[in-house]
């Protein structure tokens, strides 16, 4: 049996690199995380120094782009002809996150390659975070992270 990854995601306004350490050694280290890395914008609900922590990347970036509540999902654009490819793109997003549909393969039947397309779609957002506007991290950064925060954090 495999260990399933926990699917919370916890929202945290951390102002501090101070804040931060904290809270990351209370809960356990979750595996990810992520924040607006310009502050709050329109395609996050994120506040002033928010960041959403989960063990699941898919679940975090669900979150994170409220895929539920803006009615968020992929749709497989058929070719026109038989010398380009069909391709996934993201409908509710703005046109920015279609580069990251565009590398998605396709695959299996429509409700398989849809739930793939989905999952291949949450792994290059987390994976290319910074060029869709947030900052990312794996928990095996924050230490490194937290220490740079720190010493910034004493420099003002």
């Amino acid at each position: 049996m495999t260990d399933q990854p926990k699917r919370e995601v916890i929202r945290r306004i951390l102002k501090t690199g101070v804040d931060f350490e904290k809270f990351v050694e209370q809960t356990g280290r979750p595996k990810f995380a992520i924040t607006a890395s310009d502050g709050p914008d329109d395609v996050t609900d994120l506040c002033d120094g928010e960041w959403l922590f989960s063990d699941d990347v898919h679940c975090l970036i669900r979150a994170l782009l409220r895929w539920e509540e803006r009615g968020i999902y992929l749709q497989y654009q058929e070719p026109e002809s038989d010398d380009v490819d069909g391709y996934w793109e993201v409908v509710g997003l703005p046109e920015y996150f279609n580069h990251a549909a565009a590398t998605i393969a396709t695959c299996g039947s429509e409700d398989q390659a849809s739930d793939t397309a989905q999952q291949a779609f949450f792994n290059v957002v987390m994976a290319d975070a910074y060029s869709y506007g947030f900052f990312a991290l794996q928990n095996d950064c924050f230490a490194s992270y937290i220490e740079d925060w720190k010493d910034e954090d004493d420099r003002h």
